[in-house]
């Protein structure tokens, strides 16, 4: 099991996404303080920001991309093209699909169960249904790190709870070892579901959306997201299971101010500051819900997603206290991860000359 986790932690590389047409004017918010006798190191932080996503808009077919960058309790918006053919202008209020990164919220309400002392890492599957021996021994601490063995999906069907009831008393054979799995986190959303008696969406509000006055983060497109959704977008609603896997809906506003929520977790302490704490340094030895990558001996944690035509990543250093949301509907991977590290680089050099 040890194995496993170190091949997860030192061997995963994340996919992300395109990036956008041309560079619009750059917007810069300070959220509670403000950057004083450093404004110039960080006028010169900024330009080599938007020299590096410059450098990566000339060869991508994205309509739009939104992208966040945060620094203590400071924030940048860089927001580049049109949520549609003739469409408005991206803004941080623009919503995408966030999809897996939805894993990531999945993971922080198991955390906040664990802490309440209703659920535990070493809880087998047999405690919550009828398993056959296939299944019977696969913990919540495997269906957190793709562990279990379980496949990447399951049923051509939408998924329910009875459909995974049927497969987990099945004899299908399976080998516990790393394997990117959705249904292991459709499981995941059941069992929230069940537990909590509230919707995936009530537990997301009632956790993290309050908590972090969040207002955009939702499983479906809401009424006031019509006028401001990505295109293309999908009408398809998600349920309590397959929500916990990739159904949320999100903006860089809502996740820059996530991505603040972790970087003050290890210092505020309260249940949601716990639950994020107990995803990140899970006695595990690695992140749960999070895949993680060392950098000048700390750790930055990242999740992507890929929705209809939209990929979406996040990552934030809750040590050093930054962190960088894109959110793009395009599909040039290997230029969104390229961008992602350069970004991430840039921050993590000059994080010392920009923050309090």
């Amino acid at each position: 099991m040890k194995s496993i986790r170190k091949k997860l932690i030192i061997g995963m590389t994340f996919i992300l996404f395109s990036l956008s047409l041309a560079i619009s004017i750059p917007t810069r918010t300070f959220a509670d303080n403000k950057v004083g006798e450093h404004e110039t190191d960080f006028d010169l932080v900024e330009q080599y920001i938007d020299e590096a996503i410059e450098n990566y808009l000339n060869n991508t077919e994205s309509l739009g991309t939104a992208i966040g960058i945060v620094y203590g309790d400071n924030v940048i918006f860089k927001n580049h093209g049109l949520t549609e053919e003739n469409g408005k202008n991206i803004t941080e209020n623009t919503v995408f699909q966030i999809a897996s990164i939805s894993k990531v919220f999945t993971t922080i309400i198991i955390s906040h169960l664990i802490n309440q002392g209703k659920l535990s890492l070493d809880d087998t599957l047999s405690k919550f249904y009828k398993t056959s021996p296939s299944f019977s021994d696969i913990t919540i601490l495997q269906l957190l790190t793709h562990t279990s063995g379980l496949p990447y999906d399951y049923s051509q069907f939408r998924i329910n709870s009875d459909i995974i009831s049927n497969y987990l008393s099945s004899n299908t054979s399976i080998t516990p070892e790393y394997i990117y799995s959705n249904l292991g986190f459709y499981v995941l959303g059941d069992i929230i579901s069940n537990i909590t008696g509230y919707s995936y969406d009530e537990n997301i509000k009632k956790l993290i959306s309050n908590s972090l006055k969040i207002n955009d983060t939702a499983v479906n497109i809401k009424n006031t997201h019509i006028n401001r959704i990505i295109s293309p977008h999908n009408n398809y609603k998600y349920n309590n299971i397959d929500a916990a896997a990739y159904g949320l809906h999100s903006n860089v506003l809502d996740l820059t101010k996530f991505i603040k929520g972790v970087i003050k977790a290890p210092i505020l302490k309260n249940d949601l500051d716990r639950a994020i704490i107990n995803s990140l340094e899970a006695k595990s030895g690695g992140a749960l819900g999070w895949y993680q990558r060392k950098v000048s001996n700390e750790y930055y944690y990242f999740h992507s997603g890929k929705g209809v035509d939209q990929m979406s990543m996040l990552l934030v250093n809750p040590y050093s206290k930054y962190g960088v949301v894109i959110l793009s509907n395009g599909l040039n991977y290997d230029d969104v991860r390229k961008l992602s590290l350069v970004l991430e680089r840039i921050i993590r050099t000059h994080i010392s000359s920009i923050a309090e």
